[in-house]
């Protein structure tokens, strides 16, 4: 984690836990945190880990961990996909292709307006479920 990267979580963890505290030192009794809060913490423990997330803002460790695993599916071994994934093609491989293919085109589009197209010669080997592991797991 670069020093940008430390600032970033720094400011991003701060702004929430000065939000928890709000939280707790306003509600009338024990109950649950709101579903916004854990959301966003459980977004911050997708890109900063669960640990430093749970320690920094004094949550249940178990249940910020449940809500990481829960937002993500496996695709296959080692590639996990954000659970708001809803559609997956893939056209041109093998059982489709007539081997007359110049060239592969992946496209990837994440639910928050990201994109990525990538156009790489039908004869290069491509690790497309590498290619979107790295997508999804950018800056996280």
């Amino acid at each position: 984690m670069g020093p940008e990267d430390k600032d970033r979580l720094a400011l991003d963890i701060e702004a929430l836990r000065h939000e928890l505290d709000q939280f707790r030192e306003t509600r009338e009794r024990q109950g649950p945190l709101p579903e916004e809060l854990w959301r966003r913490a459980t977004e911050l423990a997708r890109r900063h880990g669960v640990t430093r997330v749970a320690h920094n803002l004094r949550l249940h460790y178990t249940k910020l961990k449940e809500r990481v695993e829960a937002g993500e599916r496996p695709v296959s071994p080692g590639v996990v996909v954000p659970a708001e994934t809803t559609f997956v093609e893939l056209t041109g491989t093998s059982a489709l292709d007539d081997g007359r293919a110049e060239e592969v085109v992946v496209e990837v589009s994440g639910a928050d307006d990201s994109a990525m197209s990538i156009h790489v010669p039908a004869t290069v080997p491509l690790d497309v479920a590498g290619l979107v592991e790295a997508f999804f797991g950018r800056g996280r």
